[in-house]
């Protein structure tokens, strides 16, 4: 076709000139073609792999623009991404912002939880930590609900019931204690 176009240009001129034209519009054409047809299949590659990757409704087009948002993209293409999602972006620039916009959606449900369990943790701690001083407590109105006798007899150690440290205490075995309160209840 070039050759033509040259061969017209010495007889022809304006001819020539509008077979040019004609080309172009060809050539551009074609270059059209061939790039919707490139991005149809980009398109199709990017849904596979994120169907591959993620469940429906795990990432939605949003959480991606706010992960292209935090990392400074400029607002023309964020829109045009908005508008066009599988096919503004490769493979495998597509899979890495939506694992990340995954993560961070994700993150905030996860947080929540787990500041759930912390905070419920925290209560049962509180609660363990009052336990010795109610165990302590128990033990030492027991001792006074006895016969008040507490330490040592005078020339009789049988039946002397201990005096023991909140520290103490704490540190008894299950069946050290059973026996220490067995010796104050009675």
């Amino acid at each position: 076709m070039q050759q033509k176009i040259l061969d017209t240009k010495d007889e022809d001129p304006y001819e020539a000139a509008v077979m040019k034209q004609q080309a172009d519009e060809i050539a551009r054409r074609h270059q059209n073609n061939d790039y919707q047809i490139q991005l149809q299949e980009r398109i199709e590659q990017n849904e596979q792999l994120l169907l591959k990757h993620f469940k429906p409704g795990d990432i939605e087009t949003q959480d991606i623009v706010k992960v292209l948002e935090e990392d400074g993209i400029g607002e023309d293409f964020i829109n045009r991404f908005a508008s066009n999602p599988l096919g503004e972006l490769s493979p495998i620039e597509l899979l890495h912002v939506s694992k990340r916009a995954y993560d961070m959606k994700h993150r905030g449900s996860v947080l929540s939880a787990k500041e759930k369990e912390i905070e419920e943790l925290k209560k049962q701690l509180e609660a363990a930590k009052k336990q010795p001083d109610r165990l302590l407590d128990r033990v030492q109105n027991a001792g006074k609900l006895s016969n008040g006798v507490r330490g040592k007899t005078s020339g009789s150690t049988a039946g002397a019931k201990p005096t023991l440290t909140p520290e103490q205490l704490a540190n008894l075995s299950s069946e050290e204690f059973e026996k220490v309160y067995s010796s104050y209840i009675g």
